[in-house]
């Protein structure tokens, strides 16, 4: 592996290959089965694990995302949050979540420890913010703001919950399993308190049984096509 800076720690030592997205969050359909990574105008080709990027972090920086991915993989799968975590069964039990409308419904979940779980998310959106793999383009932080992520995560600060706001979103019935990298768009949010509708840039990735949507205000990204 190269030697270089950790992105993380600042620390100078080997690379180690650090997951995108947990490998235990992506894992393809059956041991031995692969993805079809395909998009950004290249040629498409087979993955037989999820992204990975092998210049981000060294050792000791791969140990702090391992942990907040443990811990994160742990809580979602006691939560039933991931489709690996329903044994045998094609849909979320009825009992943990409510339908008010269709097939849509809501679910209260509550976490022990809310912070690290949030974390978990923000360094994922630190990960594919400061990676130079094609699939992460979409993901464009300013540096200041890698940089401030970058120091929550070492701190163990989950900083105001109003800056990269996280929603989840899950999948209550089972469905294919794909290798896609999250993508970016214009969502339209309205503050309740003042009625003002604001316009916000949300990522989205769907894993193995929810999505993650990180909202952040457009001025925090470059992305030139959506300006």
């Amino acid at each position: 592996m190269a030697l270089g800076k950790c992105l993380l720690t600042g620390a100078n030592g080997t690379f180690v290959k650090s997951h995108l997205i947990p490998q235990a969050l992506s894992a393809p359909v059956f041991p031995g089965a692969y993805f079809v990574s395909a998009g950004n105008r290249v040629r498409p080709t087979r993955s037989f694990t999820s992204w990975y990027d092998p210049k981000i972090v060294t050792r000791k920086g791969e140990d702090v995302l391992a942990d907040l991915d443990s811990y994160a993989i742990t809580v979602l799968r006691m939560h039933k949050l991931v489709w690996s975590s329903w044994g045998e069964a094609p849909c979320l039990e009825p009992s943990l979540h409510r339908i008010f409308s269709g097939a849509k419904g809501y679910r209260r979940v509550s976490f022990e420890n809310q912070d690290k779980i949030r974390l978990f998310f923000l360094s994922l959106l630190w990960r594919w913010a400061v990676s130079t793999l094609p699939v992460a383009a979409e993901i464009n932080l300013s540096l200041a703001q890698q940089h401030q992520l970058r120091d929550m995560i070492l701190a163990s600060d989950s900083g105001d919950p109003m800056l990269f706001s996280v929603e989840l979103v899950q999948l209550s019935t089972i469905g294919e399993r794909q290798n896609m990298s999250p993508i970016t768009s214009v969502k339209i949010i309205e503050d309740l308190d003042s009625n003002i509708k604001k316009q916000c840039l949300f990522i989205d990735s769907t894993l193995t049984g929810w999505s993650y949507i990180l909202v952040c205000p457009l001025k925090l990204f470059r992305r030139p096509d959506l300006f």
